[in-house]
């Protein structure tokens, strides 16, 4: 009907103010909402070369949502392609090359990055934290490549485990929107347009039960995911919460930041010269920096904004130690106890204690439930540089060089990735690892990846430790 009365509005301009009132009539709040935020919701298309088959790839598809207008894009990790090619599509059609920036598969979330000079439209970032059930969502994706498919539903749980992958999530928002193979990575919207999910899953048992992760998970995981100042060898000394907007929460003394001036409850609103609207921004705009990089930090304070000029210094890498006296392997002490999270195992008494090989599930006699290990030693580096150690484990487990915590993946699980990064020099440097198992499956292993190193479990070769020392004769002896 709309169409006929376009047709005659030449002839009767009543009757084309009638067509322009029905069309009105017809962009309800949900048409609005689509159209406000189709332009931030991009298709993601990879291509992965296949192994043994030269000049043949294997296509993938899925979706994402840009979250800053210098093309920053957040996906799922299951959908980023780290080898081959990788593509935007945005709501015009528009393909635009992507990078993948940081990943974590232990939560299924990526970064990436479409190279293009001009400004993409990022959606606004909301928080989780208060979703409601029966709160209408908006979904926008590309299932089965069908690009920039909308879908409605409403939240029906919350704090559901799900995963679509090798991967379960607690935590995650519930919906029955419709959701297919493709829509993984892409934006889970409220009334307001914000993002305050990312779909990662359904379940193929039932119908309408689709899974999102939490926004809030990804901005709490965030600075840890970028690892920006380790990863690329430079020192700011600045802390900025990623869960709302750009406040700074502490300032490290004697630091770069400290020395241009910033102070806690700054609020960042530029880094360079890219924009930040949200505690987010404020670490993506991190990306890619060095030491010696001139970076002004641009901040209001008490109403008034300041441009604070800013030299990032240089990250030296962690100063070896000079220990001698030691042995091939690493110390191992056991103890008995059900935990649902690692206990301090300092003040414990251990029931078996010894020199090991490496890292792994010595358990002593039959049961293979409640117990915590405790691995204690050096590892020796043969060169400076960045290093990547990774736990794998069922329940949980921590890993510190020296009093440094690289690697947190604590917490009652199944077997689950964590990996964490660090920048040592070459030459011996003190490591423990912990692990408690509360019940069913055991798993337990420790990777490490560095310069000239591809990953791999942490070769035998690389560890020693101090022998255990003679118990006085009057001491009583821990069981073997």
């Amino acid at each position: 009907m709309v169409w006929m009365l376009a047709g005659l509005a030449a002839a009767s301009p009543s009757l084309a103010q009638e067509a322009e009132d029905v069309a009105s009539d017809r962009r309800t709040a949900l048409v609005k909402l689509v159209e406000t935020c189709s332009p931030s919701a991009v298709d993601i298309i990879g291509q992965t070369p296949i192994p043994g088959y030269p000049g043949s790839f294997m296509q993938s598809v899925g979706s994402g949502s840009v979250i800053h207008e210098s093309g920053y894009v957040l996906t799922n990790e299951h959908v980023a392609v780290a080898q081959g090619q990788q593509v935007v599509v945005l709501s015009d059609g528009t393909q635009i090359p992507c990078v993948v920036v940081a990943t974590s598969p232990a939560e299924d979330i990526a970064i990436l990055l479409a190279q293009t000079d001009q400004p993409l439209t990022p959606i606004a970032l909301g928080r989780s934290h208060d979703v409601m059930l029966g709160e209408p969502v908006l979904i926008i994706g590309n299932p089965g490549g069908l690009t920039h498919t909308i879908s409605t539903g409403i939240v029906t749980g919350l704090d559901r485990v799900g995963g679509g992958g090798a991967v379960m999530l607690g935590g995650m928002i519930q919906t029955d929107a419709p959701i297919n193979g493709g829509n993984s990575g892409g934006p889970m919207i409220n009334a307001l347009g914000q993002q305050i999910g990312i779909i990662e899953s359904k379940n193929t048992d039932g119908e309408g039960l689709g899974f999102a992760i939490q926004v809030d998970r990804f901005r709490e995981i965030l600075p840890a995911m970028l690892a920006t100042e380790i990863r690329q060898g430079f020192k700011l000394g600045l802390d900025v919460s990623p869960m709302e907007t750009a406040v700074v929460t502490a300032v490290e003394p004697d630091s770069p930041a400290a020395a241009a001036g910033l102070q806690v409850d700054d609020v960042v609103t530029a880094v360079g010269d890219m924009a930040v609207r949200d505690g987010v921004h404020f670490h993506l705009a991190l990306v890619g920096r060095a030491g010696g990089q001139e970076l002004p930090i641009t901040v209001t304070r008490a109403g008034e904004s300041l441009t604070l000029p800013v030299t990032l210094a240089e990250l030296l890498p962690r100063p070896a130690e000079e220990v001698d006296g030691l042995v091939q392997g690493v110390y191992l002490e056991a103890y008995q106890g059900q935990w649902r999270e690692l206990p301090d195992f300092d003040p414990l008494q251990a029931v078996s204690a010894g020199v090991v090989p490496g890292y792994g599930l010595y358990v002593q006699g039959e049961s293979m439930d409640f117990f915590g290990l405790k691995f204690t030693g050096y590892i020796d580096v043969a060169a400076d540089g960045l290093y990547t150690f990774t736990t794998t484990s069922d329940d949980g487990t921590k890993l510190w060089i020296g009093e440094d915590l690289i690697v947190d993946n604590d917490g009652l699980h199944g077997a689950k990735d964590a990996t964490g990064l660090v920048r040592l020099a070459k030459g011996k440097h003190p490591i423990t690892v912990t692990f408690f198992e509360h019940a069913g499956g055991e798993v337990l292993t420790v990777h490490i990846e560095g310069p000239e190193l591809p990953k791999q479990s942490v070769p035998a070769e690389m560890l020693s430790c101090r022998p255990p020392q003679p118990a006085p004769a009057n001491a009583t002896q821990p069981a073997d």
